[in-house]
């Protein structure tokens, strides 16, 4: 329920967004889109195909250089034998964008991350949910007018409280986890 009033907040900022800009021009509107990418679970060496998340997106830009974003991400299931957790959670970030061509910007995001998540800890089953500031930066390629290819790679961080999972948390089973997804994605503009 919780995540349902923050969709209504994320809706409520987004459909404004292309009342804001005073000129009709083809660097505001709406988008939608989605994208799909790896998981890298903070102290892995590298990106595992096994851990994979992908995210839908509905955003608006007010001008060429800022915007809003928000976002349902699904991060899957991660972990070890050990300890195992399935996150997911919703977005809403302001997004910064340097058009450098025609057809080829840079953006960097920044935000909030409300998440949830099924753990389970030495054999003892759990849930936990929160919120945390989430950052992020990416490029986006023009295909058409309407369509975009985006590469971005998006640092999150989920923090289990200590009520949470209490004395289970040890050197080897951490509350504090850093989730980084490198991900490609498409972008429709409206």
């Amino acid at each position: 329920m919780k995540y349902l009033t923050h969709l209504s907040i994320v809706t409520a900022l987004l459909i404004p967004a292309p009342l804001v800009s005073a000129s009709n021009d083809d660097d505001s509107g709406l988008y939608v889109g989605g994208n799909y990418g790896y998981l890298k679970v903070k102290d892995d060496d590298d990106f595992d195909d096994d851990n994979d998340a992908y995210q839908l997106i509905i955003g608006g830009d007010f001008n060429a250089f800022i915007g809003v974003e928000g976002s349902y991400i699904d991060f899957g299931k991660y972990g070890g034998n050990v300890a195992s957790a399935d996150t997911d959670g919703y977005t809403l970030a302001l997004k910064g964008t340097l058009p450098l061509t025609d057809f080829f910007s840079l953006h960097a995001k920044g935000g909030q991350l409300w998440w949830n998540s099924d753990y389970e800890v030495v054999g003892f089953d759990g849930s936990a949910d929160g919120d945390e500031l989430f950052w992020g930066v990416g490029a986006a390629f023009a295909v058409t007018q309407n369509v975009e290819i985006t590469f971005d790679y998006t640092r999150y961080n989920v923090e289990f409280s200590e009520d949470e999972v209490g004395l289970l948390a040890t050197d080897s089973i951490d509350s504090d986890v850093d989730l980084d997804h490198a991900a490609a994605g498409v972008r429709f503009k409206f």
